[in-house]
C-alpha cells in the first residue's frame, strides 16, 4: 500500500506539525504544574486519636464541599476517597499516629459533583516537647489537570513516534554540536535503519561523521551546516554514497525543526533493483505476517470461508483449519448481529469494498459468545474478488465497560443520597421539590410539605456521643419511611432536620399525615448501640405548609413549613405546627 505522505515535502511538514504538537504538550504540562490548586487542613489530636479536623477555605474549589460540611461530618473526607485508594490513605494516617515518616501520597477523591479528581496529600506533623503528636497539617494539591497533561504528553510522544517510525522514507534526526560543525544522531526511524544498515542503538549519541565517515566527501555535511545556520531547507540531489559498510544511491531533503533539530529525509533507490525479487517473495512474506498475527484473519469467497490463520482458530475455538473452512460465514455470527453482517457480505463482492471497524458478536464452535471488533477489505486474487476480515477479541474490554457502567450508576446514586440515612440529600431534594412545584402549578394540583426536626438532638450527642446521634438519625429516617407513602419524597436537609414532599396532598391531609409520623417516632424504641435501648423517648416537631397560588417557587413552601416548625418548637416541641393559608399567623395542633 502506498503512503500518501511519500513526498519529502509532505514528510517534512508532518514532522514539523508533530514536533510543534509535542512542544506545546510539554509547555502545557509545565503551565499546569506551576498552577496546581491546593489547600490545607488541620487535624487536632487528643489521647492519640483525631479529635477535630479543620479544612481551609480552599477546600471548596478542590472538593466541592465547604469547610462547614467537613466540620459537620468528620468522615466526609474519608468517604470521598474511592475504596481502592483508601488502604494507602489509612496506611499514611497510621504512620503519622505511630511516629513514622509519612511521605506525600497521590490518590483520588470523588468531588461533590460526582467527578473524580486526583490529589497529592502531604502531611506535616506537629509534636509537643515530649514527642507526642498534638496535630498534623495536610496539604491537598489538586493535580487532576497535571494527570491529564501527563497522559496527553504521553499520547503526543506516542503519536510522534508512530508517525516517525511508519514513514516510508528514511528519516534521521540530528542535534548540532561544535557550533553546527558536526551533528549527533538523536533518532533514526525504521526505514532509515534499514537503508543505512544500522540499528538505532548503534547510531543514537554518535556523530554523523563517525557513523558515515564519507559524509563530508559526499557533500551532505555542508548541506547540514548551511541548514543549521540559515534555517532554510535544502535538497541534496541523488548521489552515490560508499564507505566500508554501505554502498547506496540516495537523495536527501534537509530541514530545521522549530526545536533546532536537523532532519534528513532520504530515499534509497538501491531497493528498486531488488523489487522483482521482493514481488516474488511478497506473497510468502505476507502469509507469514498473517500467520503470526495476534488478530484473527478470515478470508471468504462469497459467503464461504476459504482461509483462517492460527489466531482465528483460537478465536473460534477450533482445533484445525478444516473445522472452519467450507462453513457459511453467517453461521459463525451471533443471530442478533446477522442482519448487519449479511449487508456487509453483499457489499463485499465489490472489489473496492472496505468495511469500517465495528463491534459485534460471533459464535465460537463450542457455543461461547465472543465480542469482537472487526474490519474488512476486498482483494483481487487470481482474478477473483475475495473478502478479508480481521477480527480482534474484545470480550474482556466489554466486560470492563459493563463494570464501569455499574460503577457510574452507583456513583450517581451516591450523588443523590445522604450517606448516613440513605435518604435524598438536600441538593437532590430541592431539585425534586422544584419539579413537583412546577407540576402542581401547571396542573393545579395540591402539594404539601413537612419540615421535621428531632427535639433536643444535641442532648443525644452530648450525652451518648456522636455515634449514638448517627444511630438516632438512621432510626428516625427508618421510622419516617415506614409511616409515609411510596409517592412521598423524603430528604435530609442537614443535621437533624428532614423534609417531606407530599404530592397531590391537601393541607388537611398533610396535617393528618404529620401527626401519624410524629406518633410513629414517639412510639419507637431507639437503640444507642446494638441491644442497648434508650430509656427516654425521641420526639420530633413537625411544620406543615401547603402550596398556594401566591407562591413563586419551592422556597416559599419551605419558608412557610419552616415557620410552622418554629411555632411547633416554641409550643413545647413534640407537636405539629400548621401554616394557616387564610391567616398571617401559624397555628399549632396539640400533641396527641
Amino acid at each position: 500500500m502506498k503512503n500518501k505522505n511519500n513526498r519529502p515535502e509532505d514528510a517534512a511538514e508532518l514532522l514539523r506539525i508533530a514536533d510543534e504538537a509535542l512542544r506545546k504538550s510539554e509547555e502545557r504540562y509545565k503551565r499546569i504544574t506551576e498552577a496546581i490548586t491546593d489547600y490545607i487542613y488541620t487535624v487536632r489530636m487528643a489521647e492519640g486519636r483525631a479529635a477535630e479536623t479543620t479544612h481551609g477555605p480552599g477546600c471548596l474549589a478542590v472538593t466541592g464541599y465547604r469547610a462547614k460540611e467537613f466540620a459537620e461530618d468528620p468522615f466526609l473526607w474519608f468517604h470521598m476517597v474511592p475504596t481502592e485508594d483508601r488502604p494507602g490513605v489509612e496506611e499514611q494516617a497510621l504512620r503519622i499516629l505511630t511516629g513514622e515518616y509519612a511521605p506525600p501520597i497521590v490518590h483520588r477523591i470523588v468531588h461533590k459533583n460526582g467527578t473524580v479528581r486526583w490529589v497529592r496529600n502531604t502531611f506535616v506533623p506537629h509534636r509537643d516537647e515530649h514527642g507526642a503528636l498534638v496535630s498534623y497539617d495536610g496539604l491537598i494539591q489538586d493535580i487532576t489537570e497535571l494527570k491529564r497533561a501527563e497522559e496527553a504528553l504521553r499520547e503526543s510522544e506516542k503519536r510522534f513516534k508512530q508517525l516517525f517510525d511508519l514513514m516510508a522514507r528514511g528519516v534521521a534526526i540530528y542535534q548540532g554540536v561544535d557550533d553546527g560543525q558536526d551533528f549527533v544522531f538523536v533518532d533514526i526511524n525504521r526505514a532509515g535503519q534499514s537503508f543505512s544498515k544500522i540499528r538505532r542503538d548503534e547510531a543514537v549519541g554518535r556523530r554523523v561523521t563517525e557513523v558515515f565517515p564519507e559524509v563530508k566527501q559526499n557533500g551532505l555535511l555542508d548541506v547540514f551546516r548551511r541548514v543549521w545556520r540559515t534555517g532554510q531547507p535544502e535538497h541534496h540531489p541523488l548521489s552515490e554514497y560508499v564507505d566500508g559498510r554501505v554502498q547506496q544511491w540516495v537523495e536527501n531533503h534537509v530541514l530545521k525543526l522549530p526545536s533546532g533539530l536537523i532532519v534528513a529525509i532520504y530515499s534509497d533507490i538501491t531497493e528498486k533493483h531488488r523489487a522483482e525479487e521482493e514481488i516474488r517473495d511478497s506473497e510468502e512474506r505476507h502469509r507469514r505476517i498473517v500467520e503470526s498475527s495476534s488478530d484473527a484473519f478470515l478470508i471468504r469467497s462469497g459467503e464461504i470461508v476459504i482461509y483462517v490463520n492460527p489466531a482465528a482458530l483460537k478465536l473460534f475455538r477450533a482445533n484445525h483449519p478444516g473445522d472452519l473452512i467450507g462453513k457459511r460465514y453467517l453461521d459463525l455470527v451471533h443471530p442478533d448481529d446477522r442482519a448487519i453482517s449479511a449487508e456487509q457480505l453483499k457489499k463485499s463482492i465489490d472489489e473496492n469494498w472496505v468495511a469500517p471497524p465495528r463491534e459485534h458478536r460471533i459464535l465460537a464452535l463450542d457455543g461461547q459468545v465472543v465480542h469482537v471488533e472487526s474490519t474488512g477489505v476486498s482483494v483481487k486474487h487470481r482474478g477473483e474478488t475475495q473478502a478479508v476480515g480481521v477480527y480482534r477479541d474484545i470480550t474482556e474490554r466489554k466486560r470492563a465497560e459493563d463494570k464501569l457502567r455499574v460503577i457510574a450508576a452507583e456513583l450517581e446514586q451516591m450523588a443523590l443520597t445522604d450517606f448516613l440515612t440513605n435518604l435524598y440529600n438536600r441538593r437532590y431534594f430541592m431539585q425534586r421539590g422544584a419539579e413537583e412545584f412546577k407540576r402542581a402549578t401547571r396542573n393545579s394540583q395540591p402539594l404539601a410539605l413537612l419540615m421535621l426536626d428531632i427535639d433536643e438532638f444535641k442532648k443525644v450527642n452530648d450525652t451518648c456521643g456522636h455515634e449514638a446521634g448517627d444511630l438516632t438519625l438512621q432510626q428516625v429516617a427508618a421510622a419516617l419511611k415506614s409511616s409515609l407513602r411510596e409517592t412521598d419524597i423524603i430528604g435530609r436537609l442537614g443535621g437533624e432536620e428532614f423534609a417531606v414532599l407530599l404530592p397531590n396532598t391537601s393541607l388537611e391531609g398533610a396535617d393528618l399525615l404529620a401527626e401519624r409520623v410524629r406518633l410513629s417516632v414517639a412510639n419507637t424504641s431507639f437503640e444507642m448501640s446494638p441491644g442497648e435501648v434508650l430509656i427516654s423517648t425521641i420526639t420530633i416537631s413537625v411544620g406543615v405548609a401547603a402550596f398556594t397560588d401566591e407562591m413563586s417557587g419551592i422556597d416559599d413552601l419551605l419558608r412557610n413549613a419552616d415557620a410552622a416548625l418554629y411555632c411547633a418548637k416554641n409550643s413545647g416541641r413534640n407537636c405539629v405546627g400548621v401554616y394557616k393559608k387564610n391567616s398571617d399567623a401559624t397555628g399549632v395542633l396539640p400533641s396527641a
